[in-house]
């Protein structure tokens, strides 16, 4: 049989790529937006909580430990990720979800001959490298799974990276003797390439699905920014529109002076940008450095378009006026 041109496939396949690129953009789920409550996924009865009935909450993040969900390396337990996603899908809440590894990763991991690395930060906590290749095959299989999963599901309005650091957020190092040791084992160079590689799978493996990094610096060294710097511009040029950038340090004094508050701002306009709150303004006032709508309207300013809050800030009946007026100018900063 004879043969089209080699022009004439070569368009053929571009058309087809465009078609497919079309259709990825057309089933895109919305960027979230909003108020989200963190939600505990250890909770005995979820359907109990209040929050489902909350009309000033317009959703829920989850954060179950990889150990927990994938308990083997060819068994996993879905069942508190799959009750929630029908709660959410139930009341009309998105759902966020992460699954932590880092320090939260299973001993079946190491069993098959991950890289057990120490903190020397007194913690006794271990964690396996992010670049390390016994880690890479497992964890990226596992992110293949839970995308095939879960992305198909329009209750999971996003999904939060893990495996770039301690746990969710980027952080690998919070010392100066982990510093040494890790730079020692490849440090930022291999830190970036397996960031690059960790996000890749997130995006085949929810391509309709936003998924965000949680940013923070990945060594302690100032210098090291650049590196954190370097994969958000990476990311925001390779997958625009997709690529989510967030933080888990909102507080009542949050500026364009922290690099991830700037990146965030900076790329307010196209990418799906949030923010998750330094801590409860109920149980720390201190460290949160003012109220919660201090802290809320910082997050508007910055150009955040969801926070996660804790549970008890978003359940209290004294918060629920700031609540609705913050979760409405945050949905007023969609694109």
């Amino acid at each position: 049989m004879k043969q089209p041109p080699l022009t004439t496939q070569i368009l053929r396949t571009l058309i087809v790529a465009a078609l497919l690129s079309v259709t990825s953009l057309a089933l895109a789920k919305p960027f979230p937006a909003g108020i989200i409550r963190l939600f505990s996924t250890g909770v005995a009865k979820p359907a109990n909580s209040p929050s489902w009935f909350n009309a000033n909450l317009d959703g829920m993040r989850l954060r179950p430990a990889w150990r927990d969900v994938q308990t083997g390396p060819e068994t996993y337990d879905w069942s508190a990720i799959d009750t929630i996603l029908g709660l959410g899908a139930q009341y009309g809440k998105t759902i966020g979800l992460s699954v932590g590894a880092g320090v939260n990763s299973p001993q079946w991991l190491y069993d098959a001959g991950a890289i057990k690395y120490s903190l020397q930060d007194r913690s006794d906590l271990s964690m396996p490298i992010p670049w390390d290749p016994t880690f890479q095959t497992n964890w990226l299989a596992f992110i293949r799974t839970m995308g095939a999963r879960y992305d198909g599901n329009p209750a999971l309005g996003y999904v939060v990276i893990s495996g770039l650091g301690q746990n969710v957020e980027t952080y690998l190092s919070k010392t100066v003797a982990d510093d040494a040791a890790l730079t020692a084992m490849g440090g930022t160079t291999a830190w970036v390439a397996a960031a690059e590689e960790i996000i890749s799978t997130y995006a085949e493996a929810f391509p309709t699905t936003p998924f965000f990094i949680t940013a923070a610096r990945p060594f302690t060294p100032v210098e090291a920014i650049s590196a954190l710097q370097q994969v958000i511009d990476w990311g925001v040029a390779t997958y625009p529109g997709r690529f989510g950038i967030m933080n888990a340090t909102l507080n009542a004094h949050s500026s364009t002076g922290y690099y991830p508050n700037l990146a965030l701002y900076t790329y307010r306009g196209t990418q799906p940008v949030g923010l998750q709150m330094l801590c409860s303004s109920i149980s720390d006032p201190v460290r949160l450095g003012g109220t919660l709508n201090l802290a809320l309207l910082q997050g508007v300013g910055l150009g955040a378009e969801f926070v996660e809050v804790y549970q008890n800030d978003a359940d209290s009946p004294g918060n629920q006026t700031v609540l609705a007026g913050n979760g409405a100018a945050l949905e007023a900063n969609l694109p």
